[in-house]
């Protein structure tokens, strides 16, 4: 990767007059590379004291002595954790990635914008669209009638599109909400999968199609790895859903919401925006927006 100047400057409209090779860690500071911290404390006074050519986000207000400046770049800031992620998103960037489109399974219906990365053993399925921008890890597959927005993100070997878990029985009773005797039929699903623009979601996901109406994931969302997203789910803007977490069928989760890791959404419940749910969580019920929820069955601790 190599770091650009140019980019730091727009963003910081500070002139770096030093190579900048990579990152490093505030309590183990490493001369030209780029850092942050939360915390001022003797560990980083003295790094910074014994290093140069560092560029590290510091919290406002922040009072360091002024050995620790020289051949550094101190930049204080609100949130020094978000400044960094921000510009090193920004400023690291890899050389030009060329992939042989013999290396994946591409339908002819499918549409792939020129920008948009596909790595290689990738699958894009029937009536897909992948916006400008976007990046696809090695082992993903789109199924079928899959829209990505530009500038996702999918990580290595993720499923969206497949056929969700919508079955009854060959029973010639009355329907039930969880049918016994006869024998089970999944339902099809048509619907697809929508993603929004700038998600970023994690390797080994399941993002299932809706069964008529298309499953949605706003924009901003972020799903951890090993996260798994039924058919006619509705996730809104800026949601962030944690490893290995479950979400039933037509569920939908309110805007900023953070979903734990381990946790389970019971079908058709409604989670509010800027709620919590905590690790490990089992959620039965709807809840209002604004809210902090934990345990088996998880309970309302605070709002």
């Amino acid at each position: 990767m190599k770091f650009d100047s140019k980019v730091f400057f727009k963003l910081h409209a500070i002139q770096i007059d030093f190579t900048v090779s990579g990152v490093s860690q505030s309590s183990n500071l490493k001369s030209h590379t780029i850092c942050f911290a939360l915390n001022i404390d003797k560990v980083l006074i003295d790094g910074l004291a014994s290093s140069e050519y560092v560029i590290i986000f510091i919290p406002k207000g922040s009072d360091l002595p002024d050995d620790c400046y020289t051949g550094n770049v101190v930049i204080e800031c609100m949130n020094p954790r978000f400044e960094y992620i921000k510009t090193t998103r920004s400023v690291f960037r890899s050389e030009a990635q060329i992939f042989s489109s013999e290396l994946s399974f591409i339908d002819p219906s499918a549409s792939i914008a020129p920008t948009a990365v596909v790595s290689p053993f990738c699958f894009v399925g029937p009536k897909c669209i992948i916006d400008d921008d976007c990046f696809l890890a090695s082992g993903v597959r789109l199924i079928d009638s899959v829209h990505v927005g530009p500038g996702t993100r999918i990580g290595a070997n993720t499923v969206i599109g497949g056929w969700g878990f919508s079955i009854e029985r060959d029973n010639g009773r009355v329907r039930e909400v969880i049918p016994f005797g006869g024998i089970p039929m999944k339902m099809p699903h048509f619907g697809g999968v929508i993603i929004g623009k700038n998600c970023d979601i994690g390797a080994l996901n399941t993002i299932t199609s809706g069964a008529i109406e298309p499953t949605l994931l706003e924009d901003y969302v972020m799903t951890d790895d090993h996260v798994h997203i039924a058919h006619n789910c509705v996730i809104k803007k800026g949601v962030a859903i944690a490893a290995c977490a479950e979400i039933s069928g037509s569920v939908e989760i309110g805007e900023e919401t953070w979903v734990g890791p381990n946790s389970s959404v019971m079908q058709k419940i409604t989670i509010g925006p800027s709620s919590i749910i905590g690790i490990g969580a089992v959620l039965r019920k709807s809840v209002p927006c604004k809210t902090i929820v934990a345990g088996n069955p998880a309970r309302i601790l605070n709002k």
